[in-house]
């Protein structure tokens, strides 16, 4: 009989939860300004849409560096599931691409833009648009692309995902993607209420700071239906095998910290607010590892093939120690970095500073 190893479990547990946290990283830093996108369009006002660029000006390409790092870090420690999903969800992570690429257009050329320029106001609004569309687009397609790894796929002897194109966007997944949407949109609004100036505009009645809590108390009803409905179907659908207990205990937790966010927003406690959907984001993350664990990439309901898990796709036991190491030696400076940028762009803008 083989001896277990159980250090080599030990590694593979944890490299899986050193990828979640990269992955909730991701959405904690880039998640705002990916909102800040949406937020866009509630708003003509150049002035105030100048506004909203500042606040993520600084920040918004090394937010999106997480992405690369966790995406890095699944190829090196479980090469077999970043196979089998970057393969069978090519369409939804290539129109992700085009998204970011639009986004990312929208903001450099809009910079760059002189009052000399001929169209001036026509281009603006171009690229305005660009961002907005861009950053909604790829919060919808991340969502997507989230709701057909929860509902799984069906694969091929060799672990290559064997489903259609139309499968990608079934209802679950479309779902997860407006879901995904409301839920950053929120997140945006509330980090807005941070960034933007105080007092009226001359072209508002009532001022930014008080519409963008307005706008994140109706985003806010948006994401608590639909976060409800994405957690009721996963349970009654997508469970699998998991133990009914956790699932409803975090699925409360998300609940709980929903309804605290509102009350702060109620309050207009900017700060609380604030925090208090960043820890929704946290259980919302908590409840889809909870949900996978420990599969990368379950399969379908009524498909074929046998499951990606963190147990049959991760790399030799040294590479992950290897990993390990460099992760320990790096990270603490990764995440000083990050604490010292914040630090430093930290208070409001205006269209003028």
């Amino acid at each position: 009989m083989e001896q277990l190893d159980t250090t080599f479990l030990a590694l593979q547990v944890i490299w899986f939860c050193i990828i979640a946290i990269l992955f909730v990283g991701y959405f904690l830093l880039d998640g705002f300004d990916l909102g800040v996108s949406s937020c866009h369009l509630f708003t003509a006002d150049p002035k105030e849409r100048k506004v909203f660029l500042k606040s993520i000006g600084p920040v918004w390409d090394g937010n999106e560096v997480w992405l690369l790092t966790a995406g890095g870090a699944l190829f090196a420690a479980f090469p077999s599931a970043y196979a089998t999903i970057f393969s069978g969800l090519y369409w939804p992570f290539l129109l992700i691409l085009f998204g970011l690429i639009f986004r990312g257009v929208g903001i450099e050329f809009r910079n760059k833009m002189e009052l000399s320029y001929p169209n001036y106001d026509t281009w603006i609004n171009r690229f305005d648009m660009a961002f907005a569309v861009g950053g909604v687009f790829t919060m919808f397609m991340i969502g997507v692309a989230i709701g057909n790894i929860v509902t799984g796929m069906s694969l091929s002897a060799k672990g290559d995902s064997i489903g259609s194109l139309l499968s990608l966007f079934s209802a679950y997944p479309l779902l997860a993607g407006v879901t995904t949407v409301c839920v950053l949109t929120t997140y945006g609004a509330l980090y807005l209420i941070h960034k933007v100036p105080l007092g009226n505009s001359p072209s508002a009645v009532v001022s930014l700071y008080d519409r963008s809590f307005m706008w994140a108390e109706k985003s806010w009803w948006l994401s608590f239906i639909t976060v409800a409905l994405v957690a009721v179907v996963a349970i009654i659908f997508y469970r699998r095998d998991h133990p009914l207990l956790p699932l409803v205990t975090i699925a409360t937790t998300v609940v709980g910290l929903m309804l605290l966010t509102m009350y702060h927003i109620k309050k207009r406690d900017a700060s609380m607010s604030f925090i208090s959907w960043i820890l929704t984001i946290v259980s919302i993350a908590c409840f889809a590892v909870a949900l996978l664990f420990p599969n990368f990439v379950p399969i379908a309901i009524g498909g074929s093939g046998e499951a990606i898990t963190l147990f049959n796709a991760s790399s030799s036991k040294r590479t992950l120690i290897v990993m390990l190491i460099i992760t320990l030696l790096t990270f603490p400076v990764v995440l000083g970095y990050t604490y010292w940028i914040y630090k430093i762009f930290k208070g409001r803008v205006t269209a003028e500073n």
